[in-house]
């Protein structure tokens, strides 16, 4: 057995832990002072104030834009709050449809580590409800620039909660960007990276 290996990936693991118990401890502390650097999505509540709603809908307007150009053969529009809230997608040739989940997240930076990353929960029982396609995470940093990251949902979600046995129905995850990658962190320490703006995954539906 090769122990040598064993231990830094150990190792690893562990500093992908402390980085994830540092950003609750930074998101606590913002919670705490009343300030607000997130809007989560939360499909329970029937009213979302004004600036969520328009950050929500601005996400979704900029994805529609980036979308018609890169799939002209689609029909893109708002899905209802029954189908999830995000973008539904419709075939001109096979009239085959399909459903984009979107989430949006207000970044925060970590000045010490000196990136910007995005927080997001996830409903999993929502989510196995809507069953989409694909799961479109959008992000706008300090500067106003918008960026975002699209993901399968059978490869990432499904698999993650069957791989973990997870009972709970919510699945925090932060995406921490820098430059033109972004790492995906999910609360049990495991990651994924992934090339920011990679809507060339869609060109595959």
């Amino acid at each position: 057995m090769n122990y040598d290996r064993i231990i830094l990936e150990l190792m690893g693991r562990i500093q992908i832990l402390e980085e994830i118990v540092e950003l609750h401890e930074k998101r606590i502390v913002i919670l705490e002072d009343g300030e607000e650097y997130l809007a989560e999505e939360n499909d329970e509540i029937e009213e979302a104030s004004s600036q969520e709603l328009h950050n929500r809908t601005e996400a979704r307007r900029k994805a529609i834009g980036i979308l018609e150009k890169l799939l002209p053969d689609h029909k893109f529009k708002p899905a209802s709050r029954e189908d999830g809230g995000g973008i539904n997608a419709v075939s001109y040739e096979t009239n085959d449809k399909w459903t984009i989940k979107l989430y949006f997240s207000k970044m925060a930076l970590n000045r010490t580590r000196g990136y910007e990353y995005g927080y997001y929960l996830i409903r999993l029982k929502e989510l196995a409800r809507v069953n989409p396609k694909y799961c479109l995470f959008s992000m706008v940093d300090s500067k106003n620039t918008w960026s975002f990251v699209v993901l399968e949902n059978e490869e990432v979600f499904k698999s993650y909660y069957e791989r973990e046995g997870n009972e709970d129905d919510e699945l925090q995850l932060y995406i921490r960007v820098k430059e033109d990658s972004a790492v995906v962190l999910f609360n049990d320490g495991s990651e994924e990276e992934v090339k920011l703006n990679n809507w060339e995954t869609m060109k595959l539906c």
